[in-house]
């Protein structure tokens, strides 16, 4: 049998797949331009400036919405915080007798507030309210307990509140409660007790812990701004939205004041839980629970058993 000798460009005759490469393809080598390669590199650098385009303008889409969203959540936040009202809702008629006055914050907002002195005082109390409404909605509150506690009463709204000058936020009104308290202090001639409600819990620790009043009573006090946020939404991770702390739990264990905590079970703001959570974390050596049963979150605080128990706390041996 005759063997045939195979140049490179040439296919075996005898080969049962005819047209199959030997060397180099039948119809010569291939051009630049059909191979993959090339293919590639020709198409490749407008495919990837296309995907890297497209990848900017998602990214630039995504970050104008988180900005967008993160403040919408601080307008949200500051309207669910702060609720004041500006016009005072007094009837002269049957108001108690209050002398408006004047003073300023540290950083110079004017503040304005009710001097309710006590006929034979036994102390002055610095009132630190709520959230909403104004000084005017606690004033009968608070000649009550002039009344029945003896105490002269310093009634202040907080800046953005009422008369007093200003936008509330978190470190604004911690800066007019310890105002308020430094002039109690200066009407009354000695340290004064401090009241902080609800919101104003907030504000009165940390003034408590910084000024050291005769003592400290929270009405009502929130444990954090975290814990709030889980309250309304109880959503994973809610917690870290807020950007307010309003920390009372990391702040209630540098008082070292006398502590009285009031809270009702028929909370439905803020739950009792909290009000315990502060109590539990509270390191003062002098401390005591009053539980408000029926009282509700806006109760008045003005009942005879509630005045008692508040008295004996306060004047022990002398009430």
């Amino acid at each position: 049998m005759k063997t045939i000798r195979l140049s490179p460009l040439e296919v075996h005759p005898s080969d049962p797949d005819q047209g199959r490469q030997v060397g180099y393809p039948l119809y010569g080598p291939p051009t630049p331009a059909s191979t993959p390669c090339a293919a590639s590199a020709n198409v490749t650098p407008s495919r990837e400036r296309r995907t890297l385009g497209a990848m900017i303008r998602v990214g630039l889409v995504v970050l104008v919405a988180a900005v967008v969203l993160w403040f919408l959540l601080g307008r949200l936040e500051q309207a669910a915080v702060f609720q004041p009202t500006r016009p005072w809702d007094i009837d002269p008629a049957v108001a108690p007798p209050a002398q408006p006055l004047e003073f300023s914050s540290a950083d110079g907002v004017l503040l304005s507030g009710l001097w309710m002195p006590a006929p034979e005082s036994r102390g002055v109390l610095v009132y630190a309210h709520g959230n909403a409404g104004n000084l005017s909605h606690r004033i009968f509150t608070a000649d009550a307990w002039r009344h029945r506690l003896g105490l002269s009463i310093l009634l202040f709204d907080y800046r953005g509140y009422g008369r007093s000058e200003g936008r509330p936020s978190e470190e604004g009104i911690f800066e007019d409660t310890l105002a308020a308290f430094r002039e109690g202090q200066r009407l009354g001639g000695e340290a004064p007790l401090l009241l902080g409600r609800s919101l104003g819990s907030v504000p009165a620790i940390r003034v408590a812990a910084r000024e050291s009043p005769r003592a400290l009573i929270l009405d009502s006090p929130l444990a954090s701004a975290a814990a709030m946020a889980h309250r309304v939404l109880p959503l994973p991770g809610i917690g870290y939205l807020p950007s307010m702390r309003l920390d009372n739990l990391s702040e209630i264990p540098k008082v070292q004041c006398p502590l009285l905590v009031l809270h009702s079970p028929q909370d439905q703001v803020v739950p009792v839980e909290q009000g315990r959570q502060v109590f539990d974390a509270a390191t003062a050596r002098t401390k005591s629970f009053i539980l408000l049963a029926g009282e509700g979150h806006n109760g008045e605080r003005t009942s005879e058993e509630v005045l008692n128990r508040i008295e004996k706390f306060l004047f022990g041996a002398e009430s």
